[in-house]
């Protein structure tokens, strides 16, 4: 038999330099992953810290474009379409379970928009609840705008009786509404309790996540230099310039090798 010495003689030049090189490409692509993830976070985290600015600093006002700046507060003044009432299903406020009426709202120059009027507790009960009185008069109300044109649909079954598992446009197809979004409401008549605010925490989450990208991408970098295998050039050279042998040649010199070893063992013996 063949020793393993005789055998990693005749090894192909390039297996070592290949595993040299799928440790780099495999390393290399995690750390910039985690380069290019990080930056995302990064970004987002930017873009939730300009929203909350804009919310914080801006005052309730007519909207001056269509559709509004996300979080902007706006202030309508028109009338309820209280027939076309539903119960906005499973919200949670000051760790109570209830619904949230929304109702939709036209304004002076006959646009619809969807308003959610606030909270009712529930306590769970899946009873039918009916809807509030809710005046016919012109009013004026303030609310902050969100915007839902990036929301993802829920699949499924999204309505059970008057109310609904998400705020979408399908639930009032027989309304033209202004845009894809929300007034949450904090005043005016026929208002509820009030308790939607933008999340404030949304960029430190994402600050959060662009930390933990990060440090992927830092252990990752050191992992791959403190264990990268050691490639020497001379021994790289050297497999390069040893020919490759076939395989019948490569028994013959192993018959060879071990033909010369038996009769050098033998002389000594003698």
């Amino acid at each position: 038999m063949v020793d393993n010495a005789e055998a990693k003689k005749y090894r192909k030049p390039s297996s070592t330099l290949a595993g040299w090189a799928l440790w780099w490409i495999f390393w290399l692509s995690l750390i910039i992953s985690g380069m290019l993830l990080a930056e995302w976070q990064w970004d987002r985290a930017q873009q939730k810290e300009a929203l909350i600015q804009t919310w914080q600093s801006s005052r309730f006002q007519p909207p001056v474009v269509i559709p509004p700046a996300n979080y902007s507060r706006i202030q309508l003044t028109g009338h309820w379409q209280k027939n076309q009432s539903l119960w906005w299903d499973n919200r949670i406020h000051k760790g109570q379970v209830g619904v949230s009426l929304v109702t939709p709202f036209t304004d002076q120059n006959g646009r619809h928009w969807l308003v959610n009027r606030g909270f009712f507790m529930t306590q769970g009960s899946r009873l039918q609840i009916p809807f509030p009185k809710t005046t016919s008069d012109e009013i004026t109300i303030d609310g902050l705008w969100q915007d839902l044109s990036n929301v993802e649909p829920l699949l499924g079954v999204n309505r059970e009786g008057n109310r609904i598992a998400d705020i979408d446009s399908i639930h009032w197809s027989n309304i033209a509404l202004v845009a894809d979004g929300v007034i949450h409401q904090v005043a005016g008549p026929s208002l509820l309790t009030p308790h939607w605010l933008p999340n404030q925490n949304a960029a430190q989450r994402h600050y959060g996540y662009f930390m933990q990208w990060l440090l992927l991408a830092t252990v990752a970098l050191f992992i791959a230099i403190k264990y990268r295998p050691i490639m020497s050039l001379r021994r790289i050279n050297k497999k390069i310039n040893t020919p490759c042998l076939s395989p019948n040649r490569r028994k013959t010199e192993f018959a060879k090798t071990n033909h010369i070893s038996g009769s050098r063992m033998n002389r000594s013996e003698r």
